[in-house]
This record gives C-alpha cells, structure tokens and sequence, in this order.
C-alpha cells in the first residue's frame, strides 16, 4: 500500500494508532478496493470463481458492505473476463458469534492473529485491535491462562505460529488451555 497512502500515514510508517483509537481512525481508504482488484487478477490467472473476505457484522466501512462486493464482483468479472464472486460469510454475525462457532469446531484461537503492528508474530499490545481481543478475551470462554496471568495488554493477546513453530513458541502454546486440534472435516 505504499504505493496509495503516503509516507506519513500510519500504514506505511507501521505505527498504528494507539490502543484506545476508535474503528473510524483506523479506516484505510480504499483498502479493500485495492486489495480485491489484486485478488482478482490472482484469480482469473489460476480460473478461480470466489473470493472469500472475513468483515463482520457491525464493520462500519463503505468497502465492506454487500453493495461494494456485489459491485465489485462485477467490475472485477467484466474487467477480466473472468466470472469472479465475491463473498462474506461472516457479515452476518458478530465476533462473538465467530468465537462462538470457532470453539465449536476446535478451531486453535490462541492461534489466530488480531493485530495492526505484529512483532516477531505476536500481538503488539498497542494497537486498537489489540485493545478489542482483549476487551472480548476478558468476557469470552476462549481466553487462555496467560490471558488471565498478563501484566501488561500485550500479556492478554495469544500468539500466532502455525504449527511448524519454534521451540521458544512451543513453550508459550503449552501454557495455553486450548490445545492444538487435529483438522476436522466439517459435515452440514
């Protein structure tokens, strides 16, 4: 994105507004614009129909809502003469609801990354998403015993290692009480 924003804006410097800044400071015009135009391309370079994106219920940014991804599927299909979809399945639900459907499926939390300013893979503590995970991990029945022994916020946020990690990454996970899960196929 260094090529949009400007050498001042937080993006590119990589400092992100600090732990308290609200969502509409954080937005980063155009961000998904730019980001699904190279998806497409990716796409329709390897025959791929559907691009899938994450934003949830409640996301208060104009490139985030059904009407821009219907549009864009469109522009994006005429553009490269390639049928591309675009989809969110998640839109409909809170965070909530995602952790909630995450646990039923075993699906590794302390795994996930939630973070605008990750250092060597783990969450800052000081940023405004990390500011979120910790708010929700406090209420929620994911958060793991080092959530509940942190000292500072970066203490509260799980780290995000797949599961070819280091050892010095191994040990932080064993502390953890969600335990790796192997993958499961999910029937509907």
């Amino acid at each position: 994105m260094r090529d949009v924003y400007p050498a001042t804006h937080w993006a590119v410097r990589g400092h992100p507004p600090a732990f308290d800044t609200p969502d509409e400071e954080v937005y980063l015009v155009g961000r998904n614009l730019v980001l699904l135009a190279k998806a497409a391309v990716f796409c329709c370079q390897r025959r791929i129909p559907r691009i899938a994106l994450g934003p949830l219920a409640g996301n208060p940014f104009p490139d985030a809502t059904p009407a821009f991804f219907g549009a864009m599927g469109r522009a994006a299909s005429l553009g490269l003469d390639h049928a591309i979809e675009i989809v969110a399945p998640y839109g409909t639900l809170h965070k909530a609801d995602v952790v909630r459907r995450g646990l039923e499926l075993g699906v590794p939390l302390d795994l996930t990354l939630s973070c605008m300013n990750p250092k060597e893979d783990l969450h800052c503590g000081q940023c405004s998403k990390c500011r979120e995970r910790t708010m929700r991990s406090s209420k929620r029945a994911w958060r793991t015993r080092r959530d509940t022994r942190a000292r500072s916020p970066a203490e509260h946020l799980p780290s995000c290692r797949g599961r070819n990690e280091s050892p010095s990454r191994r040990v932080q996970y064993r502390r953890s009480t969600i335990e790796p899960s192997p993958a499961r196929r999910v029937s509907r």
